[in-house]
């Protein structure tokens, strides 16, 4: 069983991370953490996982603490945060990234088109888009 956890839950892309996971047979989903919602239960923000999932929000204080444990972590985080968040879990865990902060192939075009320096550029050329 893979124990993941899921970074980024109050937005639509970590409800449906939530909804897709928990049903998967090979997945656990162990942790779950917001940059705003810390010690809210899922359900408070997403209404419609109230029988599926009885979780709390554990927040985002310490990232490296979070991914003890896991086998991978999911951001599902606005650009220009996710890459913050891998500068302090890299190597740590596995990491599956849904933002756009390791989605374009050239750090120019990235600090242009989204108008924020990038947090740990030195990690681009490792990251695999797919």
């Amino acid at each position: 069983m893979i124990q993941a956890g899921i970074i980024g839950v109050t937005g639509y892309t970590g409800a449906e991370l939530i909804r897709l996971l928990y049903s998967h047979p090979k997945v656990n989903i162990k942790r779950v953490a917001s940059r705003s919602n810390k010690d809210c239960q899922i359900f408070e923000n997403h209404s419609h996982l109230f029988k599926v999932i009885d979780m709390v929000d554990e927040g985002l204080d310490n990232p490296e603490k979070f991914v003890e444990g896991l086998d991978v972590v999911f951001l599902a985080l606005p650009h220009g945060t996710a890459s913050e968040i891998v500068a302090k879990i890299k190597g740590k865990v596995k990491i599956i990234d849904l933002s756009a902060d390791f989605r374009l192939r050239d750090l120019n075009i990235y600090e242009d088109w989204y108008g924020v320096k990038h947090s740990c550029p030195e990690y681009f050329k490792d990251a695999v888009y797919g």
